[in-house]
């Protein structure tokens, strides 16, 4: 996905009420200005990811980003019991390493064995403790129902290193 710019962002719109196989992660890095437009979309992952002690493999992962908007998407994970799992409790639904300005609203997390999101700071160097927070992120529903979350292993939101996060709705 290209960078956008102010007053004209790059979007990727995805096919009204499609769904997609994702077995392993969306990785947006260092992107400015982009907004992934769900149209109900539901992404799909049917098997959990490798066992790991330390780090991720979320559905969707922005680092460094900047400017980013999510609408109207599902995810959907492979933990079907909906209980916390070690070995897989690094499979979040979004996270948001080291971002700015990022907006999620009106999306349905379902079945991840970690946090449906995370708000976490993150350098590009996954060995170097997190230095840089993720802020001014924002979590956000058109109708009581149209975020939520269920069936997740751990939270709903962990935030371990991020300033200015926002939930309304």
């Amino acid at each position: 996905v290209p960078n956008g710019e102010e007053g004209n962002p790059s979007r990727v719109e995805f096919a009204p009420n499609g769904t997609y196989w994702v077995e392993g992660e969306i990785l947006l890095l260092a992107r400015e200005w982009v907004g992934l437009i769900g149209n109900g979309a539901t992404f799909v992952r049917t098997q959990p990811g490798p066992e790991m002690v330390k780090g991720y493999l979320s559905h969707l992962r922005f680092s460094h980003c900047a400017h980013v908007r999510v609408r109207n998407l599902t995810i959907l994970g492979a933990n079907l019991l909906g209980t916390y799992h070690q070995p897989h409790e690094g499979e979040h639904g979004i996270v948001f390493d080291a971002c700015d300005d990022a907006v999620v609203r009106d999306c349905v997390i379902l079945r991840t064995f970690g946090d449906a999101m995370a708000v976490t700071g993150s350098p590009i160097v996954p060995t170097v403790p997190p230095s840089i927070p993720s802020t001014n992120v924002r979590l956000e529903a058109s109708t009581p129902l149209a975020s939520r979350a269920d069936g997740i292993g751990r939270h709903f939101l962990s935030l371990t290193h991020a300033d200015t996060v926002l939930l309304r709705g």
